[in-house]
């Protein structure tokens, strides 16, 4: 496929502000001034409109010293999305480093895993409560452990979610682990359906974490398993919204292995019969599905330019 030298509007829709950059974890663990330095640099290439935040542990903020934050202004921020399993103990340091560097860095995200406990209702007001105290509007993202209570628990931790942005008026999200080092850290196409579905119905909105390299489902030698595909996963999630498909439905475009199942036109983007036009794309990224987090953001990119999707910038 010869490559394009400019990017279908079903596409572009789809990537903007795709990718959160998580160079600092696994399998890249780069350092953390190579890593923001990178994201620096993509901030200002070609494909920036491709990218969101740069993912950081909340408990390593005091890192970030005026050498690495040198290279963002108020013009080009450093957008961050936070992790933090404690958000009482590491709320007030988030506070104090915002009013120190608000010119030039930016908070719309935080990511906490949720316990390892039946309710997880107190958890998330308690958060709630932690982030009006401190004026932020930032958003949470709950990612549920996934061990051998996953699929049970799912269910009850999305209700929950949105019972409560429905009494409070927050936009609490649900963060979906797609893979990891190890191929037991990989969910089933089945799974990530449900996911999807689950959210789609609750109406909370979706970010996916980790296994996400690549456009498309395909077999990886590193972990001996197959690993899913972002575009199988998020256009999956724009067509199961579009056509209000079943999680079983959902389930087969996940697990697609044939890349010319998927097509991307000048109007739309489309998996065999079904279809989804650039408008209700952008409109269901904004309310539906967020972002995911990669330790790599050039991967993506070479993958895209391969198969003539994304032009390839001297």
């Amino acid at each position: 496929m010869k490559t394009r030298d400019a990017v279908f509007p079903a596409l572009a829709a789809l990537l903007n502000g795709l990718i959160d950059y998580a160079g600092l974890f696994p399998p890249a663990n780069l350092a953390l001034e190579p890593a923001v330095a990178n994201y620096a640099s993509y901030r200002r290439g070609a494909d920036h409109w491709m990218l969101a935040r740069f993912i950081l542990p909340a408990n390593r903020l005091l890192e970030l010293d005026e050498a690495i934050l040198s290279s963002f202004s108020a013009e080009i921020p450093l957008h961050l999305s936070l992790l933090t399993s404690d958000l009482q103990i590491d709320g007030a340091q988030i506070g104090r480093f915002l009013t120190e560097h608000k010119e030039r860095v930016t908070v719309d995200i935080i990511e906490s895993r949720l316990p390892a406990t039946d309710s997880c209702a107190a958890f998330i007001a308690d958060n709630a409560t932690v982030l009006q105290q401190l004026g932020l509007s930032a958003r949470i993202f709950y990612e549920l452990p996934f061990d051998a209570n996953w699929d049970t628990r799912l269910p009850e931790v999305i209700t929950k979610l949105a019972e409560h942005n429905q009494a409070t008026g927050d936009n609490s999200g649900f963060k979906l682990r797609c893979g990891g080092i190890a191929a037991p850290m990989v969910p089933s196409p089945a799974q990530v359906a449900r996911a999807i579905t689950r959210c789609r119905d609750a109406d909370v909105m979706l970010k996916c974490t980790a296994g996400l390299h690549h456009p498309f489902r395909h077999y990886s030698d590193d972990i001996d398993a197959m690993m899913h595909g972002f575009v199988n996963i998020f256009g999956g999630g724009m067509l199961a919204a579009v056509h209000e498909l079943d999680s079983a439905e959902l389930t087969a475009i996940i697990a697609e292995q044939d890349t010319e199942a998927f097509t991307f036109s000048a109007e739309t983007f489309s998996w065999r019969n079904l279809s989804a036009d650039a408008a209700q794309i952008a409109a269901l990224r904004q309310s539906r599905l967020l972002s995911f987090g990669s330790c790599s953001f050039d991967e993506p990119r070479a993958d895209l330019q391969m198969l003539g999707l994304l032009p390839i910038h001297n």
